[in-house]
């Protein structure tokens, strides 16, 4: 096995030179960073030998989006498929991310991970140097997670938090065992929360799980869906497609409710009637089309983190009458109930199958 994510001579994780979660990765001696190396490692080297480097090159320039492209591929094949990756169209100068064949049959997949939180990544830039100004106070032995920050631009001063981090990093602790433990300091722009643990004495654990709410997930997925050029493939791919929508772990968020509104609609409150809600078939499967739709499906990835991930769902689109391979059955299926007017659910054949692909265990 290649080891494309090979351990460093020495640890040479400065920040100031470790910039893109890639360059982390690489250099880190931590042990969140072997065992993601360790994952990243086995996980790759089940891909077609000539995509490996392809996906580990894609990992180091946009790391959100090929990661969620190796997870796909990585799911196909543990439902048992053989992977044929970015198989030219005829006519069209554009390539199918992955087909895959299964035993009954063929489907082709194209991947996205949309940018969910969009308009918040101006606050995810705001908050770079204030995680800098942590990890340069984080003291050696303890990891620490940033799971608060307080509202500070770009041209506000920052010597307040500097020194606020400064104090809760430093001096005497007001504890004694390893932790975690939770730190909490209010300062005039709002206030800082982190939580810090015990390591080893060369490791240098950091991380930030501060999590933004925003609205704007449902509007992405049917950007995604509606993408022209995703949508002419698979029209052109000659076999069943299916859309992978997934939502790597960073600032933003989604959830299964959100492919649910964007792909069939959502209950509202009838103000006329006495009977409860009314379904409104708003989404983007159920939607009047002159021909076929492009996609048999879209499978959502709803949360792919480094140490777990949702169960991927399959959402069914009612007016495709493209055969999947009973393979897919494993996965919990989503459809539109005409009769009853409402969303179906089936527990898929074989819950927990992605665990398969071994994430690295939380180590903080």
């Amino acid at each position: 096995m290649t080891a494309w994510f090979p351990e460093p001579a020495q640890d040479t994780s400065v920040f100031e030179q470790a910039r893109t979660r890639t360059d982390w990765i690489t250099v880190s001696h931590s042990e969140t960073a072997r065992a993601m190396r360790e994952f990243l490692n086995r996980n790759i080297a089940h891909l077609p030998e000539a995509f490996q480097p392809i996906i580990v090159r894609d990992l180091q320039s946009r790391w959100q989006t090929a990661y969620v492209e190796l997870i796909v591929a990585r799911m196909l094949q543990v439902l048992g498929a053989t992977l044929e990756v970015e198989r030219p169209i005829e006519g069209v100068p554009t390539r199918i991310d992955y087909v895959a064949t299964f035993p009954d049959g063929m489907v082709a997949v194209e991947a996205m991970a949309p940018l969910f939180g969009a308009p918040l990544m101006e606050l995810s830039r705001d908050r770079a140097p204030l995680l800098d100004i942590i990890r340069v106070a984080q003291p050696n032995g303890w990891g620490v997670q940033v799971t608060g920050l307080p509202r500070i631009g770009p041209q506000d001063s920052k010597a307040e938090f500097r020194e606020a981090v400064r104090e809760m990093l430093s001096g005497e602790r007001p504890f004694n065992d390893d932790g975690p433990h939770d730190l909490v300091r209010e300062i005039s722009s709002g206030v800082i929360q982190l939580t810090v643990y015990r390591t080893d004495p060369d490791a240098r654990d950091f991380g930030s799980v501060t999590r933004i709410h925003h609205g704007d997930s449902q509007e992405r997925i049917r950007v995604a869906v509606n993408d022209d050029r995703k949508r002419r493939q698979a029209r052109n791919a000659g076999i069943p497609a299916l859309l992978a929508i997934g939502h790597p772990v960073g600032e933003g968020w989604t959830h299964l409710r959100d492919f649910d509104s964007a792909l069939y609609g959502e209950r509202i409150a009838d103000p006329f009637t006495d009977e409860g809600n009314i379904f409104r078939p708003t989404g983007e499967f159920l939607k009047r089309i002159a021909k076929s739709p492009p996609y048999a499906g879209v499978l959502a990835f709803p949360h792919i983190g480094l140490d777990n991930a949702d169960e991927p769902v399959l959402y069914h689109d009612p007016r495709s009458t493209s055969p999947l391979p009973a393979a897919f059955s494993s996965l919990e299926q989503r459809r539109f109930d005409r009769e009853r007017h409402e969303i179906s659910i089936e527990r898929g054949k074989n819950p927990g199958a992605i665990k398969q692909l071994g994430f690295m265990q939380r180590l903080w």
